[in-house]
């Protein structure tokens, strides 16, 4: 739900939007890809001016991932104003999403991408945990846990200028390895900005 206030003590509220699947009044988005238990909504974060929101949905099973469970995705959304006027689906991340914009950055089983969201001020930085990935090396259901980060050159989200890595024991450029990282540890249920 999309809700404006009157003031800073959220005063007077209301109700001026929707995003989920079968939703579609006027500043409403219909997600028609989301499932039963996707946990659409479980994290969310709002560009300082409104403008932009990350809502993560970590049992999201991908996009033709047959077999695969709770890989999780990332949902881009802007909008025209403050109020929330005149919404877009910018883009997913996720498993299988190849969309115009969309970024497939693959995953595991379990993984859970979007347990946690968090986007700079304008926008353009986006940080998103994934609590239950297991690094390169480690069996499935190691849960070392994993932050990437992902940079838009601009507002306009036309080109990713890096996307990075911080996990046990990525090492990919601009990758950051955390050897100490044990199983379990989860690392990225919660990230901020």
């Amino acid at each position: 739900y999309l809700m404006a206030f009157a003031n800073s003590s959220f005063g007077t509220p209301s109700l001026v939007g929707t995003i989920g699947a079968g939703y579609k009044g006027g500043n409403d988005v219909n997600l028609s890809m989301l499932h039963q238990n996707d946990a659409f909504g479980s994290s969310l974060a709002v560009s300082s001016d409104n403008t932009r929101a990350l809502v993560g949905a970590p049992n999201d099973d991908g996009n033709g991932q047959d077999g695969s469970s709770d890989l999780g995705a990332v949902y881009l959304f802007s909008y025209e104003n403050q109020n929330y006027k005149t919404p877009t689906h910018e883009l997913t991340i996720g498993s299988g999403y190849k969309g115009s914009n969309d970024i497939d950055i693959g995953g595991d089983t379990q993984d859970r991408l979007g347990t946690s969201v968090a986007l700079s001020d304008d926008g353009t930085l986006l940080a998103l945990g994934i609590a239950n990935d297991d690094g390169l090396s480690a069996a499935l259901g190691t849960n070392y846990g994993a932050v990437t980060l992902i940079e838009y050159a601009s507002t306009d989200l036309a080109s990713t200028t890096t996307t990075k890595k911080i996990s046990k024991d990525y090492n990919g450029t601009g990758d950051v390895a955390v050897p100490a990282l044990a199983a379990s540890d989860l690392f990225g249920t919660a990230v901020a900005l």
